[in-house]
């Protein structure tokens, strides 16, 4: 094969994926479209417990996902429920840093 044909391959490779994933994404916002579930709300809310507050400030104090730690924090001291997806960070920055 010469250059000009593996780069014609490649191509043509590379926009059959993506019209795959083109109509993947417009069957599932048409699935979404018709679902009655809340996706904005699907984790639920939740109030941050001590635990998870002192994860938040040493993460915050390490620069990892600093907006995610304060959002946590400034939850925990209002006693706030506060979005399922950003205590799942903390709680994933939790079980790295365990000695398990």
């Amino acid at each position: 094969m010469t250059p000009e044909q593996r780069a014609a391959k490649l191509e043509a490779r590379k926009q059959r994926e993506q019209a795959a994933f083109e109509r993947k994404m417009a069957q599932l916002a048409k699935k979404r479209e018709k679902s009655k579930f809340d996706y904005a709300t699907a984790g639920g809310a939740y109030i941050p417990t001590y635990a998870q507050f002192l994860a938040a400030v040493q993460m915050e104090k390490a620069g990892i996902n600093v907006m995610q730690a304060i959002a946590l924090q400034g939850a925990f001291l209002a006693q706030t429920q506060l979005s399922h997806d950003v205590i799942h960070v903390v709680n994933e920055y939790r079980r790295s840093c365990s000695t398990n």
